[in-house]
């Protein structure tokens, strides 16, 4: 931090303004007070019939001191399902419906990483937990408050359990964060901040009773005032500096803090109490979260219990224009906002004659909705039943598709399915028995927008698989962001139906795949099939990587390599069905690698050096698949399989190899005896090529189909047999013209060893 300023430097009115942190305030409140007609103050208009689910949010921004780089404000209202955040003017800052997205997730996790920046285990910590708690999930939807967050968990190793006890965090770190600005000390700062409470609440409160949501200032000389004295809670409206404009606070839910603050300490404080407090609650669908916080301040202190009794029984008596069923969650939401749910209980109780929550009538409910249902079915008595839709069942909801393969995929419903899915956390007897989802090729109605709800509500997910014609990795780049709410994610297999040029993909897509694929630090099985995905992050704990059909050519070598060189657990790589060709290169080393598929690739003998170099160094390699490529010499390549000491399968058929490795590959077979089988099928051997190798294995030849012996090479000496003459030299003849005639599918045994083979005829057939 800076040294702080020379005060023999400050010009009077700057001194005169660190002694007096409130003045230009009230001084500013008069003023406004008497221009309350004019129509130089700008005009945002408050229905009357809002709920509490909707923000009374304004254009805001912020006194961008936070650790995030994009941390502008916007609103977050207790429960904004239909929030009226601009999403025009907040663009990527603010989520402008009642869920966050991914790149509000992608926003988090980078403002994490900052802010903890030498700390990886409270990093790790937080990364893990987050996803699991509903209201920080509602939280970072504004990215205001994303390293408030960061600061929460910092001071008190732990998150908030309610909104309006956060919002007051922010409110008084905010003011302290400003305060190194100017160099106040903390006392100056805890006396500025109890002023302006009541000062800046009061203006904001009668300004929202006349539907005005700005302030004007009159000179650039006043703006400096407001802005130092406020603590910079108030900021200007437009970035310009003309001597007019108009001033807000720098938050929305900052604003609503400060009336809660002036509400409380207006009615514990005179006897005009009762009169102010009713005047509030004809408000306070119009401003729910001062609703929360007013209950927040009250519930502080055993001396005000009489005033939230008198507080939440007019809630509950009284008539906003919400409806039932809003005003029933509106008194909820301020009970447990209040964290005394059971001095409330009577209070509510009202409101359930029945002890019922029928959540089968119950508007779709934001992550703060449900997290605030969860508190009050745990701490009441007021509601001992729910209604499902359909009377169903958790435990048969769990059976069905998609959270089973057992079931069709046909007219599934899966809004209704999501909407049980996020009723769960409500249930705390009910065991999350189901961690799978698995999504069929044949749902049509399936699209990716629903899958980003499933995850959003699945935050325990362990297995995910998507099969679903089309699906490129455009799509999976809008899904891949939402892996950082199922932080427990290790099993993830997506496969579309078509492959496309890797030149149509973007850069942004692959970037947005790969950030939400590192989040998957549990991942432990990856198959990413018809994706053009040929980059891969850290994957630290990954076994099992299937990568085929992705048109992985040579030039993504280099990039592939990386992300496989920090996957040391990898235990199977597939890599089949691309277009690598004589780059072989592309394996660096792999301690606990047991199988590699390459087949179907473009493989020359150009990349045997570079594949030579890989494969030798895994000791526990078991399974080899080079098959469907254009290799024609394996000599090199045997030399390396020598050294692998418990590999047990290869399989290179499908190539252009001719006899003359024949004689290295039995030299290789001859010394690892363990080696349980070899397919040489579909190659360019030759009859004589084939027998010579029978021969040198002391093998014998069988037919494929009926399993019938062609040549029998087993005897110690054939060379001699043939020489004398005789029997030995017609049951020779007889099984080389055996031999000769079978081409296809030859099976060659030589104690436990296992060789397919064919040839293409005699070589003089094939001069």
């Amino acid at each position: 931090m800076s040294q702080p300023r020379a005060r023999e430097g400050m010009n009077k009115r700057d001194r005169e303004n660190q002694d007096h942190p409130v003045k230009a305030c009230k001084k500013l409140r008069a003023e406004s007070d008497a221009e309350d007609g004019e129509s130089s103050i700008e005009d945002e208009e408050i229905s009357s019939d809002t709920s509490p689910e909707d923000s009374s949010s304004e254009e805001t921004g912020s006194e961008s001191d936070g650790s995030h780089d994009n941390d502008e404000g916007g609103a977050v209202s207790g429960e904004d399902e239909n929030t009226s955040l601009d999403s025009e003017s907040h663009g990527s800052t603010v989520s402008p419906s009642m869920y966050p997205t991914g790149e509000d997730a992608l926003a988090w996790h980078d403002c994490i990483q900052d802010f903890f920046k030498t700390d990886e285990d409270t990093t790790r910590v937080i990364q893990q937990s987050w996803p699991s708690n509903l209201l920080v999930k509602h939280l970072i939807r504004d990215r205001f408050f994303h390293s408030y967050l960061c600061e929460y968990w910092k001071q008190y190793r732990s998150f908030p359990e309610t909104l309006s006890e956060f919002v007051e965090f922010v409110a008084k770190v905010y003011t302290r964060r400003f305060s190194t600005q100017d160099y106040l000390t903390e006392e100056e700062v805890e006396y500025a901040f109890e002023s302006l409470c009541l000062v800046l609440g009061k203006t904001a409160f009668e300004n929202e009773s006349k539907n005005h949501q700005c302030l004007v200032h009159r000179s650039q000389l006043e703006w400096d005032d407001v802005h130092q004295s406020s603590l910079g809670l108030l900021q200007p409206i437009s970035e310009d500096h003309d001597n007019v404009g108009s001033f807000q606070f720098v938050h929305d839910s900052i604003r609503q803090f400060l009336i809660a603050k002036w509400v409380m300490h207006t009615v514990t404080a005179n006897t005009e109490g009762r009169h102010q407090l009713r005047d509030f609650v004809e408000k306070s669908a119009a401003l729910s979260l001062s609703c929360y916080c007013v209950a927040h301040l009250l519930g502080q202190s055993d001396s005000h219990r009489d005033h939230l009794l008198q507080f939440v029984n007019l809630l509950v008596n009284s008539d906003a224009g919400l409806g039932t069923l809003y005003h029933m969650l509106h008194v909820v939401t301020t009970a447990v906002e209040s964290k005394q749910v059971d001095l409330l209980t009577s209070a509510v109780a009202a409101l359930f004659p029945e002890k019922t929550l029928d959540l089968i009538s119950l508007p779709e409910r934001s992550f703060h909705g449900i997290h605030i249902l969860s508190i009050f079915m745990s701490k009441t008595t007021a509601v001992t039943e729910t209604m499902l839709p359909e009377n169903l069942a958790y435990q048969n909801l769990l059976k069905m598709y998609p959270f089973c393969k057992s079931k069709s995929a046909k007219d599934v419903n899966h809004s209704k399915q999501i909407r049980c899915l996020s009723y769960l956390p409500l249930f705390h007897s009910t065991s999350m028995d189901a961690d799978n989802l698995y999504f069929k090729r044949t749902d049509r109605s399936l699209q990716v927008s629903l899958i980003q709800k499933y995850l959003l509500h699945f935050p325990s997910l362990q297995t995910l698989s998507i099969q679903k014609d089309g699906i490129d990795i455009e799509l999976f780049s809008q899904i891949a962001p939402y892996f950082l709410f199922t932080p427990s994610l290790s099993t993830l297999s997506v496969c579309g139906n078509k492959i496309q040029s890797t030149d149509g993909v973007t850069k942004i897509a692959t970037l947005l795949s790969k950030r939400g694929l590192a989040s998957c630090k549990n991942l432990k099985i990856l198959k990413l099939r018809y994706l053009c995905m040929t980059e891969l992050p850290s994957l630290p704990l990954l076994e099992e990587l299937d990568l085929s059909h992705n048109a992985i050519s040579d030039e993504a070598v280099p990039g592939l390599a990386a992300g496989l060189g920090s996957c040391q657990k990898l235990k199977k790589v597939n890599l089949s069905f691309n277009k690598l060709f004589d780059k072989g290169d592309f394996f660096p080393p792999l301690p606990n690698l047991e199988e590699i598929d390459l087949s179907h690739n473009a493989i020359s003998d150009e990349a045997v050096p570079g594949l030579f170099k890989g494969l030798a160094s895994y000791q526990k390699l078991k399974k080899v698949n080079l098959s469907d490529n254009k290799l024609s010499d394996v000599g090199e390549l045997i030399a390396a399989f020598i050294n692998l000491l418990i590999l047990t399968h290869v399989d290179i058929e499908y190539n252009s190899i001719r006899d003359e490795s024949l004689p290295s590959i039995a030299a290789w077979l001859k010394v690892r005896t363990d080696v349980e089988e070899v397919r040489l099928r579909d190659n360019r051997f030759s009859a004589e090529g084939v027998r010579d190798f029978v021969r040198t294995m002391k093998g014998k030849a069988y037919g494929w189909l009926f399993d019938d012996l062609l040549y029998d090479g087993s005897q110690a000496d054939v060379g001699e047999y043939v020489e004398s003459g005789g029997e030995d030299v017609r049951r020779e003849e007889q099984q080389w013209e055996r031999l000769r005639r079978e081409k296809d599918r030859l099976i060659v045994k030589f104690g436990q060893q296992t060789v397919w083979i064919d040839h293409t005829g005699p070589r003089s057939n094939n001069a």
